[in-house]
């Protein structure tokens, strides 16, 4: 058996592998045997494998060796929001087929179609003129953005979440989630936090009314997107793990929270040149979309602060004895700066 908590060994995941291929036969997904290509990088939150069945390349997504209890529900959804895409233009890898029974491969796993290309870094270090390649890059995150948001909700999706009263959830919902961290033992982070309880409040103020429901991707940076090096295009939008029904403007900001630019984004990664500024990204959102903008600075702050939130839980983790402490401090800095950045969009 493959333990939950702790990385299992080569030949315990060609075994799984053997039984992975018995799976993918029985449910009409495949026939013969199954060939492990390498292990993709994906962060520490899950786990990529790139797989081949005869000519056909594909990659099995399931939660890390030390996933927690919620990880399957996790895969399980984003398993289902991929399904969910497959007769849209939003660029996505193409949706195989999932399993909940951890017998198969230690957990749940969804398989999903390879997408060929090339992370940010490794298509902007193929440009043959880096500041076009930085503008046409950038234009391209923003107008596969843009493509997500025109869907609206396709109707297999309609369920994904509850829009009625999404909005109004967010910074609350955030907020318990922040306090929730005082119970891990040895958790004392909240007081270098700086003036969070004013970030909440300003978000409940100046909530907005309304909103057109569309899929928010949940955890939309150039990070999570797949590049065709040569057209210098987004290939595919990846890890749709938090994905929901909310208003899309909350993915913008969230890039925008992120944007490597070095300019006065908050990002953590290398900054990368030659990208467009946020008065650019959101200029090229509106003019595509057509869409009004007025909600965005509140959206900009919410975005801020749900990722310093789930930047400190790591924080909270690691002073609890349950993560690395050297990620936990630097991911704490990052939270910090995040609430610091929010409380300048507020004064601003």
């Amino acid at each position: 058996m493959m333990a939950r908590n702790g990385s299992p060994s080569e030949a315990e995941i060609r075994a799984r592998i053997q039984l992975l291929a018995t799976w993918m036969h029985d449910a009409g997904l495949g026939s013969g045997p199954v060939v492990l290509i390498g292990r993709l990088t994906g962060g520490s939150q899950n786990v990529l494998l790139h797989l081949q069945q005869g000519d056909r390349e594909f990659v099995l997504r399931r939660p890390s060796w030390h996933s927690r209890s919620d990880s399957d529900r996790s895969i399980l959804r984003e398993a289902r929001v991929l399904a969910g895409l497959s007769s849209s233009d939003v660029p996505h890898p193409q949706f195989i087929g999932a399993c909940s029974d951890v017998e198969v491969f230690g957990a749940a796993f969804l398989l999903m179609e390879r997408v060929p290309g090339v992370d940010a870094d490794r298509a902007l270090a193929g440009a043959a003129n880096a500041r076009h390649g930085g503008e046409s890059l950038g234009l391209a995150v923003v107008d596969s953005l843009a493509t997500l948001a025109r869907i609206g909700v396709p109707a297999a999706l309609s369920d994904l979440g509850k829009p009625e009263g999404w909005v109004a959830r967010l910074a609350p919902r955030w907020r318990a989630q922040l306090d929730s961290y005082s119970q891990l033992p040895g958790y004392r982070g909240l007081d270098s936090l700086g003036e969070v309880d004013r970030i909440g409040s300003w978000l409940a103020a100046n909530c907005p009314s309304s909103f057109r429901p569309g899929v928010v991707h949940g955890d939309f940076h150039i990070d999570n997107l797949v590049f065709d090096p040569a057209r210098l295009q987004v290939a595919a939008i990846v890890d749709w793990e938090l994905a929901t029904i909310g208003d899309p403007l909350l993915d913008l900001a969230h890039l925008l929270a992120t944007w490597p630019d070095g300019r006065d984004a908050v990002a953590p990664r290398r900054r990368l040149e030659h990208l467009p500024a946020a008065a650019e990204i959101i200029e090229r959102y509106a003019d595509v979309l057509g869409r009004d903008l007025t909600d965005l600075p509140w959206y900009r702050v919410v975005a801020c602060y749900r990722l310093g939130v789930l930047l400190e839980g790591s924080k909270a983790r690691a002073d609890a004895g349950q993560g690395p402490v050297d990620i936990g401090a630097r991911l704490h800095d990052l939270a910090v700066t995040l609430f610091d950045r929010a409380r300048t969009l507020i004064d601003s």
